[in-house]
This record gives C-alpha cells, sequence and structure tokens, in this order.
C-alpha cells in the first residue's frame, strides 16, 4: 500500500535515511537500477542495505516481491564477486583501512573453521556483508565456492523477506 514510510534500522553508524527520500527512490521510473546498485555496491563498500529500497518496493506491489528478491540477490552476488576482487587486488590496507580489527579478526575465525561457507553465516549475522566479501579475495578463500555460498546465503535473505510479503502482503 502507498502512503506508508518504511524505515529500516541498519546499525548506529548508518545515518538515517529520510523516509520520504526512499519512497520517491521507491516511486521512480529507475527504481529497479537504484536497487541494484544499492544491491551491488553494499556487497563490497556501500552502507546503504538494498532492503532500503527492497521492502517498500515489495510493500507496494506484493506480486512482484519474489522478481525484487531475484534481482536483489543476483546483483549482491556480483557485488560480492567485486568486493572479492577488491580483497585479492588490495589485500589487507583495504580491510583494515574500512573495518575494525575486531569485525576482521571475528570473520578470520570464521573462515578458518568454515571456508566459504562463512559468508553463508554472513547473510545472517550483524556483520556488514562487504566484510566478508573483502576478506575472502584477502584470505584466499576459493572464488567459485564463495559465489555459491553467497548466492546461497543472499538468496536465502531476500527470498524469505520477500516471499513473506508475497504470501502475506502488508499484514506481515
Amino acid at each position: 500500500g502507498g502512503g506508508h514510510n518504511y524505515v529500516i534500522a541498519y546499525n548506529k553508524s548508518m545515518t538515517i535515511i529520510d523516509p520520504s527520500f526512499i519512497q520517491s527512490w521507491a516511486t521512480s521510473p529507475y527504481a529497479l537500477a537504484i536497487l541494484s546498485v544499492f544491491s551491488f555496491s553494499e556487497s563490497a563498500f556501500f552502507i546503504i542495505p538494498p532492503e532500503v529500497l527492497m521492502l517498500p518496493l515489495s510493500f507496494a506491489k506484493p506480486e512482484l516481491a519474489l522478481w525484487y528478491a531475484a534481482l536483489t540477490s543476483l546483483t549482491s552476488v556480483f557485488g560480492a564477486m567485486f568486493g572479492y576482487w577488491l580483497g585479492k587486488k588490495g589485500g589487507k590496507p583495504i580491510l583494515y583501512r574500512l573495518f575494525s580489527e575486531s569485525k576482521i579478526e571475528a570473520v578470520k575465525i570464521l573462515f578458518h573453521k568454515y571456508d566459504a561457507w562463512a559468508i553463508l553465516i554472513a547473510a545472517f549475522t550483524p556483520i556488514p556483508f562487504k566484510v566478508f566479501t573483502i576478506a575472502a579475495g584477502v584470505f584466499d578463500v576459493d572464488f567459485k565456492r564463495m559465489v555459491l555460498a553467497s548466492a546461497l546465503g543472499r538468496s536465502a535473505r531476500y527470498f524469505l523477506l520477500g516471499g513473506l510479503i508475497y504470501l502475506f502482503g502488508e499484514p506481515i
């Protein structure tokens, strides 16, 4: 339904985004392109999560919620591949410049314990996904397994959200 303001709380460091600004993106003819850019960039370097736009789009047109989930998942995986490349090329300096040592250490432990499957876990942790994608490149995680784990984890996350909205719509 229209007229609703959706506010997504991502983390303490994120600047609050004016809901009317998000609504203008959601009603823009470029909404799908903006969603794609958010999803791609959030997996590699940007702070705004794609849910900020995916959710208002899905609530506005629940019949398209699964399509939005698919687009968000696909572009997120491409962003994860780019994050991996950044980690391979930029190495540890990029990782340590962008993220706190405690987050990097937590990710390193997860990679040591679970290899690329830590990426799957990352889809549901409060640690930003980009930490995992860049770290995967830094720690030389197998690229194919990283892509597979990203596809599974991100798809699970976005299709869970999209599926619930598709099935239940506004009451959810």
